[in-house]
């Protein structure tokens, strides 16, 4: 006990002592699983020796197979004695594996004490609903039966109960591998089992049945209105022997008279029999002959006189039979040429559509069904026999029909019962008792659902009762409405005092507060209605004329200072587009030349400290080049600008003035033509004269060597190493003279790769800034490069210059060496 009253209670003993009993528990448990193991290995071991003593002579005689001496029957009972001898081997050793049968033992104790899904369904509901779980309590009690049915015929349990106390483990395992390939044909069985006792009773059933009853009726029906129609037909004809208001006449014939007729008739007939036979004898065309014939006797006069015709005049006849039938012919053809045309558009049509494959199954069905009709005759010809031979079986039948109708009952019922009863016994056929069977069944196909069926049976329970109390409700309110005066007359009184409240509700709501609402509203918006109509008639005039005075400012001054703004903005854009369209050619060569004569001088330089001087000698040709073109193009520019800013003014001004000024374009332009072919003309003197002059220093400089001058030996002296010592100690200060006096503008290249953004600076500058757009030209991407020219600070001008990928590079190599980086 605490000091201060409390009782303290250490577990920490008693947690040891769990602690320890635990791994004692789990000591012993190892200890006896080992020894449980050993034993079962010791037991097991002999039979181990069997096998390998067998696989050995299975190895040996596999590798003295090809010198195996014996006959092939020999060898084979050889194998057979060794496969009998591997067998026992086996057999023995798991008729002695204990610990298989302790396995099926233990998965028969498993499920015979399993909970089912329905009793677990039942506690839940006794937690959550207990008037629930005490109205499904028989339902789910019924389920929990049969679940616990199902649960019991497991294949370890079914084993075990067949097998009783002599099961073995070789026994066991047996049993229950049969017994699973046995339940995985149980569908296969059944299903055709089923399908064939379906098929038979459709047949007997459709069989007994006879015709359908609504057709024979329909038949029955067809065959008295043919007979009414008959008899109605038959009696109008023998009413219309006479007229309605006609006298009866009655020939009076002498019966000699009907004798001769009939004597007549007779002789006609056969003279028209026999002059047919005539004319064909006489070799007149079947056409005309098929044709009298078809007149019938009643020609016999016609036929008598084409008999007594010569043999001329019978030919003429047949002749100009023919002449009328072609003439028929020609003129149908005529009449009918546009059908003929149509028609043989239609064939043509339909023989276009025939695409090849569609021909070439055609031929190929038509040469194998020529190929196979030897095959198909012989194959009619035994399936006929096949047929006979059945038919023979049915007039057997029929033979036995004809002793006694009972003997071909019994024979099919026979056949017929056995496809039902197979079903039924397919339980006792898996292992030899009906319930055992059945419990295997029920334990592979209906346990899997047993959520299924508690879910089910539950869900039934509970409609039914839903069902139940809303039909006997519904019927007591009916049988008390129809039947007790005194209910009835309660709820109509009930329902008249709901009626009346609610309308006195209703009447409430409409009359206290919606209608005094809306009438609020109402007022409102006609007194703010009214405020704003009094105001625009007090001051509406006031407001009108404020208005029009300041339309009328906007539109006399805004309007017209606007348009001359416009206007003067127009003049700008064209003079300021004139300019630009003159001089944008030129700028562009400026830019070109500054940057080549800057690139040259930074060459040079860079040529110098690394003594690379044959790149020293080109750089300073490209330095004179490239000022030359600078120079002529500062001068072009100005000339350019004014004479763009003339030919502006011209547009601007346009007719006479134009033209003259347009005149003076011209002349200015030609005057600069002229000038630039006198400065070309004097080029080669110029270039020439520089040219010796610049052969003349090469000859000095160290190329290979010099080859005069008193630099011929410079390459058999140190002269680098001096120059480059002195030019390290002094890189710090020629480096930033030359950042001072050599400022360019930054020329960077943006593009845009993908999600990525590449730049590319070539000249470094704080004072500017770039802008890039690629123009694919060629192999290499050229870019559009915008350079501000900055004076003392202030941006006067902007030019663009195009690059292509390649000089960018060669920029870039250059600013590298100039800063000392090698690349």
């Amino acid at each position: 006990m605490a000091s201060d009253g409390r009782i303290e209670i250490d577990t920490r003993l008693e947690k040891g002592n769990i602690e320890q009993e635990l791994r004692e528990l789990q000591r012993q448990f190892s200890q006896m699983h080992r020894e449980m193991t050993k034993g079962q290995r010791q037991a097991l071991l002999p039979y181990q020796k069997q096998i390998l003593e067998v696989e050995k002579k299975f190895l040996e005689l596999g590798q003295g197979l090809q010198t195996f001496e014996g006959t092939n029957q020999d060898l084979m009972n050889r194998i057979r004695e060794l496969g009998a001898e591997h067998k026992k081997a086996t057999d023995n050793m798991l008729k002695n594996n204990h610990l298989l049968t302790q396995s099926y033992i233990r998965h028969a104790a498993t499920f015979m004490n399993a909970s089912t899904h329905a009793e677990k369904l039942h506690s839940i509901y006794q937690q959550t609903n207990p008037l629930l779980a005490k109205y499904t309590s028989g339902t789910l009690r019924a389920s929990a039966a049969m679940q616990r049915f199902a649960a019991s015929g497991s294949a370890a349990q079914i084993a075990l109960e067949a097998l009783g106390k002599s099961a073995d483990p070789k026994k066991l395992q047996d049993f229950t591998r049969n017994l699973n390939q046995s339940l995985a044909q149980v569908p296969i069985l059944a299903l055709g089992a089923v399908a064939a006792f379906g098929l038979l009773t459709h047949a007997i059933a459709k069989a007994a049945k006879g015709p359908e009853v609504e057709q024979i009726r329909e038949k029955i029906a067809q065959a008295l209105q043919e007979y009414r129609d008959t008899v109605r037909q038959r009696a109008q004809e023998i009413y219309d022997a006479w007229s309605l208001f006609s006298k009866a006449q009655i020939t009076h014939t002498d019966p000699k008279t009907l004798l001769k007729n009939l004597k007549e008739q007779v002789s006609t007939m056969r003279d028209w029999m026999k002059n047919l036979a005539s004319l064909a004898k006489r070799g007149v065309d079947e056409g005309l002959i098929a044709e009298l014939r078809k007149m019938g006797p009643a020609a016999a006069g016609e036929i008598q006189a084409l008999t007594r015709m010569s043999d001329p005049e019978l030919q003429k006849y047949v002749e100009l039979w023919r002449e009328k039938h072609k003439l028929a012919k020609t003129a149908a053809l005529t009449e009918l040429e546009q059908l003929k045309e149509k028609t043989k558009e239609k064939i043509q049509a339909l023989k276009d559509s025939i695409t090849p494959l569609g021909a070439s199954l055609e031929r190929f069905k038509s040469t194998w069904a020529k190929a196979m009709e030897p095959f198909i005759k012989t194959w009619g010809i035994i399936f006929s026999k096949i047929v006979d031979a059945i038919t023979a079986i049915g007039e057997f039948i029929n033979k036995l029909n004809s002793i006694s109708p009972v003997i071909s009952t019994v024979i099919f019922s026979i056949l017929y019962l056995t496809t039902l009863f197979m079903l039924f016994a397919i339980p006792i056929a898996l292992v030899g008792k009906y319930m055992l069977g059945l419990r295997a069944i029920a334990f592979m196909f209906l346990r899997p659902m047993q959520a299924l069926a508690s879910l089910m049976g539950g869900s039934i329970s509970i409609g039914l009762a839903w069902a139940a109390a809303i039909v006997v409700v519904a019927a007591a309110l009916y049988l008390l409405w129809k039947h007790s005066e005194t209910f009835r007359n309660a709820v109509i009184t009930g329902w008249n005092a709901i009626k009346e409240y609610a309308v006195q509700v209703w009447d409430f709501i409409l009359n206290q507060i919606l209608i005094p609402v809306w009438t609020a509203i109402v007022s409102l918006g006609k007194q703010l209605f009214g405020q704003l109509k009094q105001f625009w008639n007090e001051n509406g005039q006031q407001i009108m004329q404020a208005a029009q005075a300041i339309w009328s400012f906007v539109k006399t001054y805004v309007i017209s200072q606007v348009t001359a703004m416009v206007g003067l903005l127009k003049a700008a854009f064209v003079l300021l587009k004139s300019i630009v369209q003159s001089t944008w050619g030129t700028v562009k060569g400026i830019i070109r030349a500054a940057l080549g004569v800057i690139l040259s001088i930074i060459g040079i330089f860079a040529a110098a400290f690394t003594g690379n001087w044959r790149k020293l000698w080109d750089n300073a040709k490209s330095l004179l080049s490239n000022a030359w073109k600078l120079i002529g193009n500062v001068v072009r520019l100005g000339i350019d600008a004014v004479l763009g800013l003339i030919r502006g003014l011209g547009r601007l001004i346009g007719g006479e003035f134009g033209k003259i000024a347009e005149q003076f374009y011209q002349a200015g332009k030609g005057f600069m033509e002229m000038l630039v072919r006198g400065i070309r003309s004097m080029i080669d003197k110029v270039t020439g004269i520089i040219s010796s002059v610049a052969q003349k220093i090469r000859d000095f400089l160290p190329f290979s060597p010099a080859k005069v001058g008193p630099l011929s030996d410079l390459d058999k002296l140190d002269f680098a190493g001096p120059i480059s010592d002195s030019l390290k100690k002094g890189m710090p200060f020629i480096q930033g003279m030359l950042n001072r006096a050599l400022a360019m503008p930054e020329v960077g290249l943006s593009t845009t790769v993908g999600q990525q953004m590449l730049t590319t600076h070539v000249i470094q500058s704080a004072t500017s800034e770039k802008a890039a757009s690629p123009v694919n030209e060629g192999s290499y991407a050229r870019y559009r490069i915008e350079v501000p020219l900055v004076v003392n600070g202030r941006e006067f001008a902007r030019a663009t210059a195009e690059f292509n990928q390649e000089e960018l590079n060669r920029l870039n190599r250059l600013q590298s060496r100039y800063r000392g980086v090698v690349t």
